[in-house]
């Protein structure tokens, strides 16, 4: 069975402590805006997958800044929301 993207990020995540991830800011880049928002982060775990929670509007494939807010191993998802757009940092 494949992993996926999430279950990738999930093990990437796992090495470095996923908890201690909590309330740090990546770069992320919108890969999908339906039905649900998700960011894939640029640096350091490129290709982890996110849920993203949005607070203004954005666009596929924008380049923004995100906050991981919360890493469920059990799931293998994480939740994060938008800190910012690229263009504005």
């Amino acid at each position: 069975m494949h992993a996926g993207p999430i279950g990738r990020q999930a093990g990437n995540l796992r090495h470095v402590s996923a908890h201690r991830q909590t309330g740090r800011e990546f770069k992320a880049r919108i890969s999908s805006t339906d039905p649900v928002y998700t960011a894939e982060i640029l640096e350091p775990f490129q290709g982890a997958e996110v849920i993203l929670n949005v607070n203004r509007p954005v666009l596929l494939f924008d380049d923004v800044v995100i906050r991981i807010e919360n890493v469920d191993l059990a799931t293998a998802k994480i939740h994060a929301t938008l800190a910012g757009k690229e263009d504005e940092q």
